[in-house]
Formats: structure tokens, sequence, C-alpha cells
């Protein structure tokens, strides 16, 4: 399910495991090392039947390489750059769930996230029938908010990140592969945030 729509996955699997007695300090770490190895399948495979187009080699042409000189990065392909700036906006989304985590009473907490799911999905289902134009701008703060949704309430990533791109301009199933990516490559960078903050999720709530 999270493979071929791009959501799902931490939502539906957190919940189950708990109600199976498993703990959240064994849930917790599981859940994000697993979706690190499905992502990164998931965007192969995506990538080998040409639903999208990966290329992660340096674009040296870029405006942005040739300014930033030595640490200057960006990748060729148009979705591997999504992928990219997802990822690395993840991660200021994740450290800011952390610190609201644990910095908030558990009763602010529960309606901030309730109020955060309840919004996206109003945007998502108000914009599905609208034709919008590409912007970074959105992609850049889609990727902060659904890693600080994420960092919170420990899932829901997918939903917003998929549903974000389309409403952004991006085509449906480069959306769903991109995703997958981004969710592998956010872990990878910012694991050692976001199993904290899930856990801070957990007491906080808890």
């Amino acid at each position: 399910m999270d493979s071929s729509l791009g959501m799902g996955y931490g939502t539906t699997l957190t919940p189950i495991q708990l109600m199976m007695g498993f703990g959240p300090l064994s849930v917790v770490p599981a859940i994000p090392a697993s979706e690190l190895v499905t992502g990164g399948l998931a965007a192969f495979f995506h990538h080998r039947e040409g639903n999208v187009v990966f290329d992660f080699r340096n674009d040296t042409g870029h405006r942005l390489v040739n300014k930033m000189i030595l640490l200057g990065y960006m990748p060729r392909s148009k979705a591997s750059r999504i992928a990219f700036v997802l990822a690395v906006c993840s991660l200021t989304g994740a450290v800011a769930a952390v610190l609201v985590a644990v910095n908030i009473p558990k009763s602010l907490l529960k309606l901030f996230i309730g109020l955060i799911v309840t919004s996206m999905g109003i945007l998502i289902l108000a914009g599905r029938k609208s034709e919008r134009r590409f912007s970074w701008r959105r992609i850049t703060g889609l990727g902060v908010l659904a890693a600080f949704n994420k960092g919170l309430s420990g899932g829901g990533y997918g939903p917003l990140v998929t549903w974000g791109q389309v409403l952004s301009g991006v085509d449906i199933r480069n959306s769903v592969a991109i995703t997958s990516l981004s969710e592998s490559f956010t872990f990878m960078a910012g694991g050692e945030t976001l199993i904290p903050g899930r856990l801070a999720l957990f007491s906080a709530l808890f």
C-alpha cells in the first residue's frame, strides 16, 4: 500500500503493533528503520518501471551549484531535486517536532496534532480538482510540515508529502515515487532525531 499509494505504512503499522502488545520502545525505532528499506526499494522499482526518473549526478551547470562552490550539490533530474529538497527540509521539521513535543502540555499537544491532520485533509480535499503551477516554495514548506507532523504524531508523512506534491504541481506517479525515496533519505540523515522525537511523543501523550 505504501509503495503503490505513497502513504499508510507508519500510520497503519504503528497502532497495529501497539495493539498486538509491542511496547513503544520497540515500535518507534522499528517503523522508520523498516521504512528506510521499503522506501528505497519502492523508489528503485518506480524508477526501473519508468514511473519516475531519478538522476542524482551533480548538475554542475546549475546556478546554485556554482554559487556554493565546494559545497554545491544539485541532482540533475527534477524528481531527484524534489526528493533531495524534501529530505533536507524534513530535518528542520523533525528537530522542531522534538522541541515542541517535550515542551508543551499534553492536552495542547493532542490538540495540535488533531489540528494539523484535519487542516491538511481539508486542504487536500479542497484542492483535489485544481491544477497549480509547480512551486519550490510549496515543496520546501511541505517537507518541513510533513516531518514536523511525523515527529509529533508518529505518522502522516506519506499522505501529506504525496498529496502536497500533487497540489504543488507534481505528477501523481512521480509524487508517489518521490515520497518513498524522500522518506528513506529523511531517516538516513535524521534517524537520530526522528526516533527520539517519536519516543518523546509517546512519553508526552501517555
